[in-house]
């Protein structure tokens, strides 16, 4: 099976030709262009690169969220748009299990961070070690001071790898936090910088197994996961609330 995969939910625009076996192709750009300026014309060059004809791809899998709005729209039309057009299914993968699958087995626990602003982040607690790949605690939207107490009341784990945007970020405040909750002694390790954005290959990866579960929808069906609602909906039901 040869899985098309976009992840554009952070910064780093990704894509990726991902099979059973291996990866075929993959491009990443991290630069100060757009997702909508630079992810057509790399699925574009990626796929003439690996000589792969558009018919050959069996599906669409991309990152869902959460993530940037903006960011996951635009990987959104661009794969609802592909998907409706050459007639393939879609597999939506949660960010944080990607960021999570693509640090490979780690001591301890995974904790992807992506900045959601205001001391927040999207997040999730893995467990990835030879027996396999574990969802410990599912994605979710908390604060840097929610997520150390989460860290700290799971029992067992004594080093966190964090990933992401809002690892560098906020590590020093998730370390602080541990600190007031008694977990002093959990050790802290930023993941180096080439496995702490988002891949596109890692997406690919767990979209082959959602595959051979079922998981695939519609190219019409399939809906972005924000996670939490916009700026715009939160300031428009606050001023709502105040009439």
């Amino acid at each position: 099976m040869l899985i098309l995969s976009i992840d554009s939910s952070g910064m780093t625009a990704s894509c990726a030709l991902v099979t059973e076996d291996k990866v075929v192709a993959e491009m990443s750009i991290n630069n100060k262009m757009t997702h909508s300026q630079t992810l057509l014309p790399m699925i574009r060059q990626m796929i003439e690169s690996a000589q792969v004809g558009l018919a050959d791809i069996d599906a669409i899998a991309l990152a869902e969220g959460p993530g940037s709005f903006t960011g996951l729209r635009i990987g959104a039309a661009l794969a609802k748009g592909l998907g409706l057009a050459l007639d393939k299914k879609l597999i939506g993968i949660s960010t944080t299990d990607a960021m999570a699958y693509a640090s490979g087995p780690s001591e301890g626990l995974i904790c992807p961070m992506i900045d959601a602003r205001n001391e927040t982040v999207y997040t999730g607690l893995y467990r990835w070690d030879c027996k396999g790949f574990e969802i410990i605690h599912p994605t979710d939207a908390l604060s840097v001071h929610e997520l150390g107490e989460l860290i700290a009341q799971t029992a067992g784990n004594r080093h966190i790898l964090l990933s992401g945007d809002g690892a560098v970020l906020y590590a020093d405040l998730l370390r602080q936090t541990l600190t007031e909750n008694g977990s002093d002694q959990t050790e802290i390790t930023i993941a180096p910088v080439h496995l702490r954005a988002q891949r596109a290959a890692a997406v690919g990866a767990l979209a082959l197994h959602a595959a051979c579960e079922g998981h695939a929808v519609g190219a019409g069906e399939f809906v972005p996961d924000y996670h939490r609602i916009t700026q715009a909906e939160r300031m428009k039901k606050f001023r709502e609330s105040q009439k």
